[in-house]
């Protein structure tokens, strides 16, 4: 049975890609949108009902299954758009393999890298003030699974935002 903590880093790291999802809908053909949604219940699922992770013989066929949908879908093309299609179902996948304190943290960069893409798609004002929201919640989520016990949620998002805050300067300067 998963400790308690665990089960906060799943439930932070499910509540923060939803929103990384949605902010990427218009940039994402729709069965991935749907595909990257049923792993994320299925991964909800497997913690609530204590079901067992899937096994090897699961996953790979339906990751091979989606890579051939992402290359139908985009004619074999290459670019930022199947790019972003193939890394969110990959990441979606990902979640139904994620036990280890490792696995929570490298699922939480790899949504720093999904935020990222945003501005591949739109560099305006408007995107960077979307963007924000999915980059507090995933510093909290990473605040929340390097501690040793659970700290209740205003007290993640404010040390979130502090830290967010205090990384200002040093984004100028890489800016400039």
């Amino acid at each position: 049975m998963m400790e308690p903590s665990k089960t906060l880093h799943i439930n932070w790291l499910l509540l923060t890609l939803a929103l990384i999802l949605a902010l990427h809908a218009g940039n994402l053909p729709i069965w991935v949108i749907i595909f990257s949604s049923i792993f994320g219940i299925w991964r909800y699922l497997i913690e609530v009902r204590q079901w067992p992770m899937p096994k090897l013989y699961v996953l790979v066929p339906i990751t091979i299954l989606l890579g051939l949908g992402i290359i139908f879908t985009f004619g074999g093309m290459l670019g930022r758009e199947a790019g972003l299609a193939m890394f969110m179902a990959m990441l979606s996948l990902k979640l139904l393999e994620t036990k280890t304190v490792r696995d929570y943290m490298i699922v939480v960069i790899l949504g720093y890298f999904v935020v990222g893409n945003l501005f591949l798609f739109n560099q305006s004002m408007l995107t960077f003030i979307l963007s924000i929201p999915p980059l507090a919640l995933l510093t909290a989520a990473l605040i929340q699974i390097n501690l040793n016990h659970s700290q209740t949620t205003p007290f993640l998002l404010k040390l979130s935002g502090k830290m967010l805050l205090q990384s200002i300067p040093l984004m100028l300067v890489l800016f400039v």
